[in-house]
């Protein structure tokens, strides 16, 4: 029974000093995107920490340099939910990975002039694993590369650049965070089991009207 008290007490002890979970296990809040030039199309991610990006003497180069650079995984969804003629809406969701790093002042420290990485911020790389073939529509993977002023793990808004495996670039476009993501039914809408064929409804490059991401444009 001692020892058993003992080892409850060790485990709180442990737990409030901050050592119970490693760092990598602290989730930032998922947040919900929505893309200026696909408004039917929802990004909606999840970040979790990686560690430092500066060196293995994280702070003292922080200190020197005045700024802290951190590492984020990504992992999420990107929904496409669009009207398919009179039928109700078309769902079509797959899996989206990446990275987010983001560059911080060192205690309210302005960056060296002399240093070379001298700006705050963050930076999103982002994949959408999309791979449906059959039908009168094809969907391949497209990749984001987007940046933020905001020194934010999710920023209110990202500045991106796109490109497809159909070769298509999307030109710069806006994400912008959903403010009350359990109030936009596109950030919600979850796929369990790809349909065996896509929705039959053509993208606007292939003589239809419904533009997205995915589709060749």
């Amino acid at each position: 029974m001692k020892r058993s008290m003992l080892s409850l007490a060790m485990a709180g002890l442990t737990a409030a000093s901050g050592l119970a979970a490693p760092v990598g296990a602290v989730h930032a809040q998922s947040a919900c995107y929505i893309d200026s030039e696909f408004p039917d199309e929802r990004f909606v991610i999840d970040a979790e920490t990686q560690g430092a990006l500066v060196s293995s003497w994280y702070d003292l180069a922080a200190l020197l340099f005045g700024g802290k650079q951190t590492a984020y995984s990504v992992h999420g969804k990107w929904v496409d939910t669009y009207q398919d003629g009179e039928n109700p809406l078309a769902v079509l969701m797959a899996t989206a990975t990446g990275t987010i790093d983001v560059g911080t002042k060192y205690f309210g420290k302005s960056a060296n002039p002399s240093a070379m990485h001298t700006q705050t911020g963050a930076h999103l790389g982002l994949t959408v694993h999309v791979v449906r073939t059959g039908g009168n529509t094809e969907w391949l993977p497209f990749t984001l590369d987007c940046g933020s002023d905001e020194a934010s793990v999710l920023p209110s808004q990202w500045t991106c650049e796109g490109y497809s495996e159909w070769g298509d670039y999307f030109g710069v476009s806006t994400l912008t965070k959903v403010p009350f993501q359990a109030n936009d039914a596109r950030c919600n809408v979850f796929e369990a089991v790809p349909a065996s064929a896509p929705p039959t409804v053509s993208a606007a490059g292939q003589g239809g009207t419904h533009k997205s991401h995915a589709t060749k444009q």
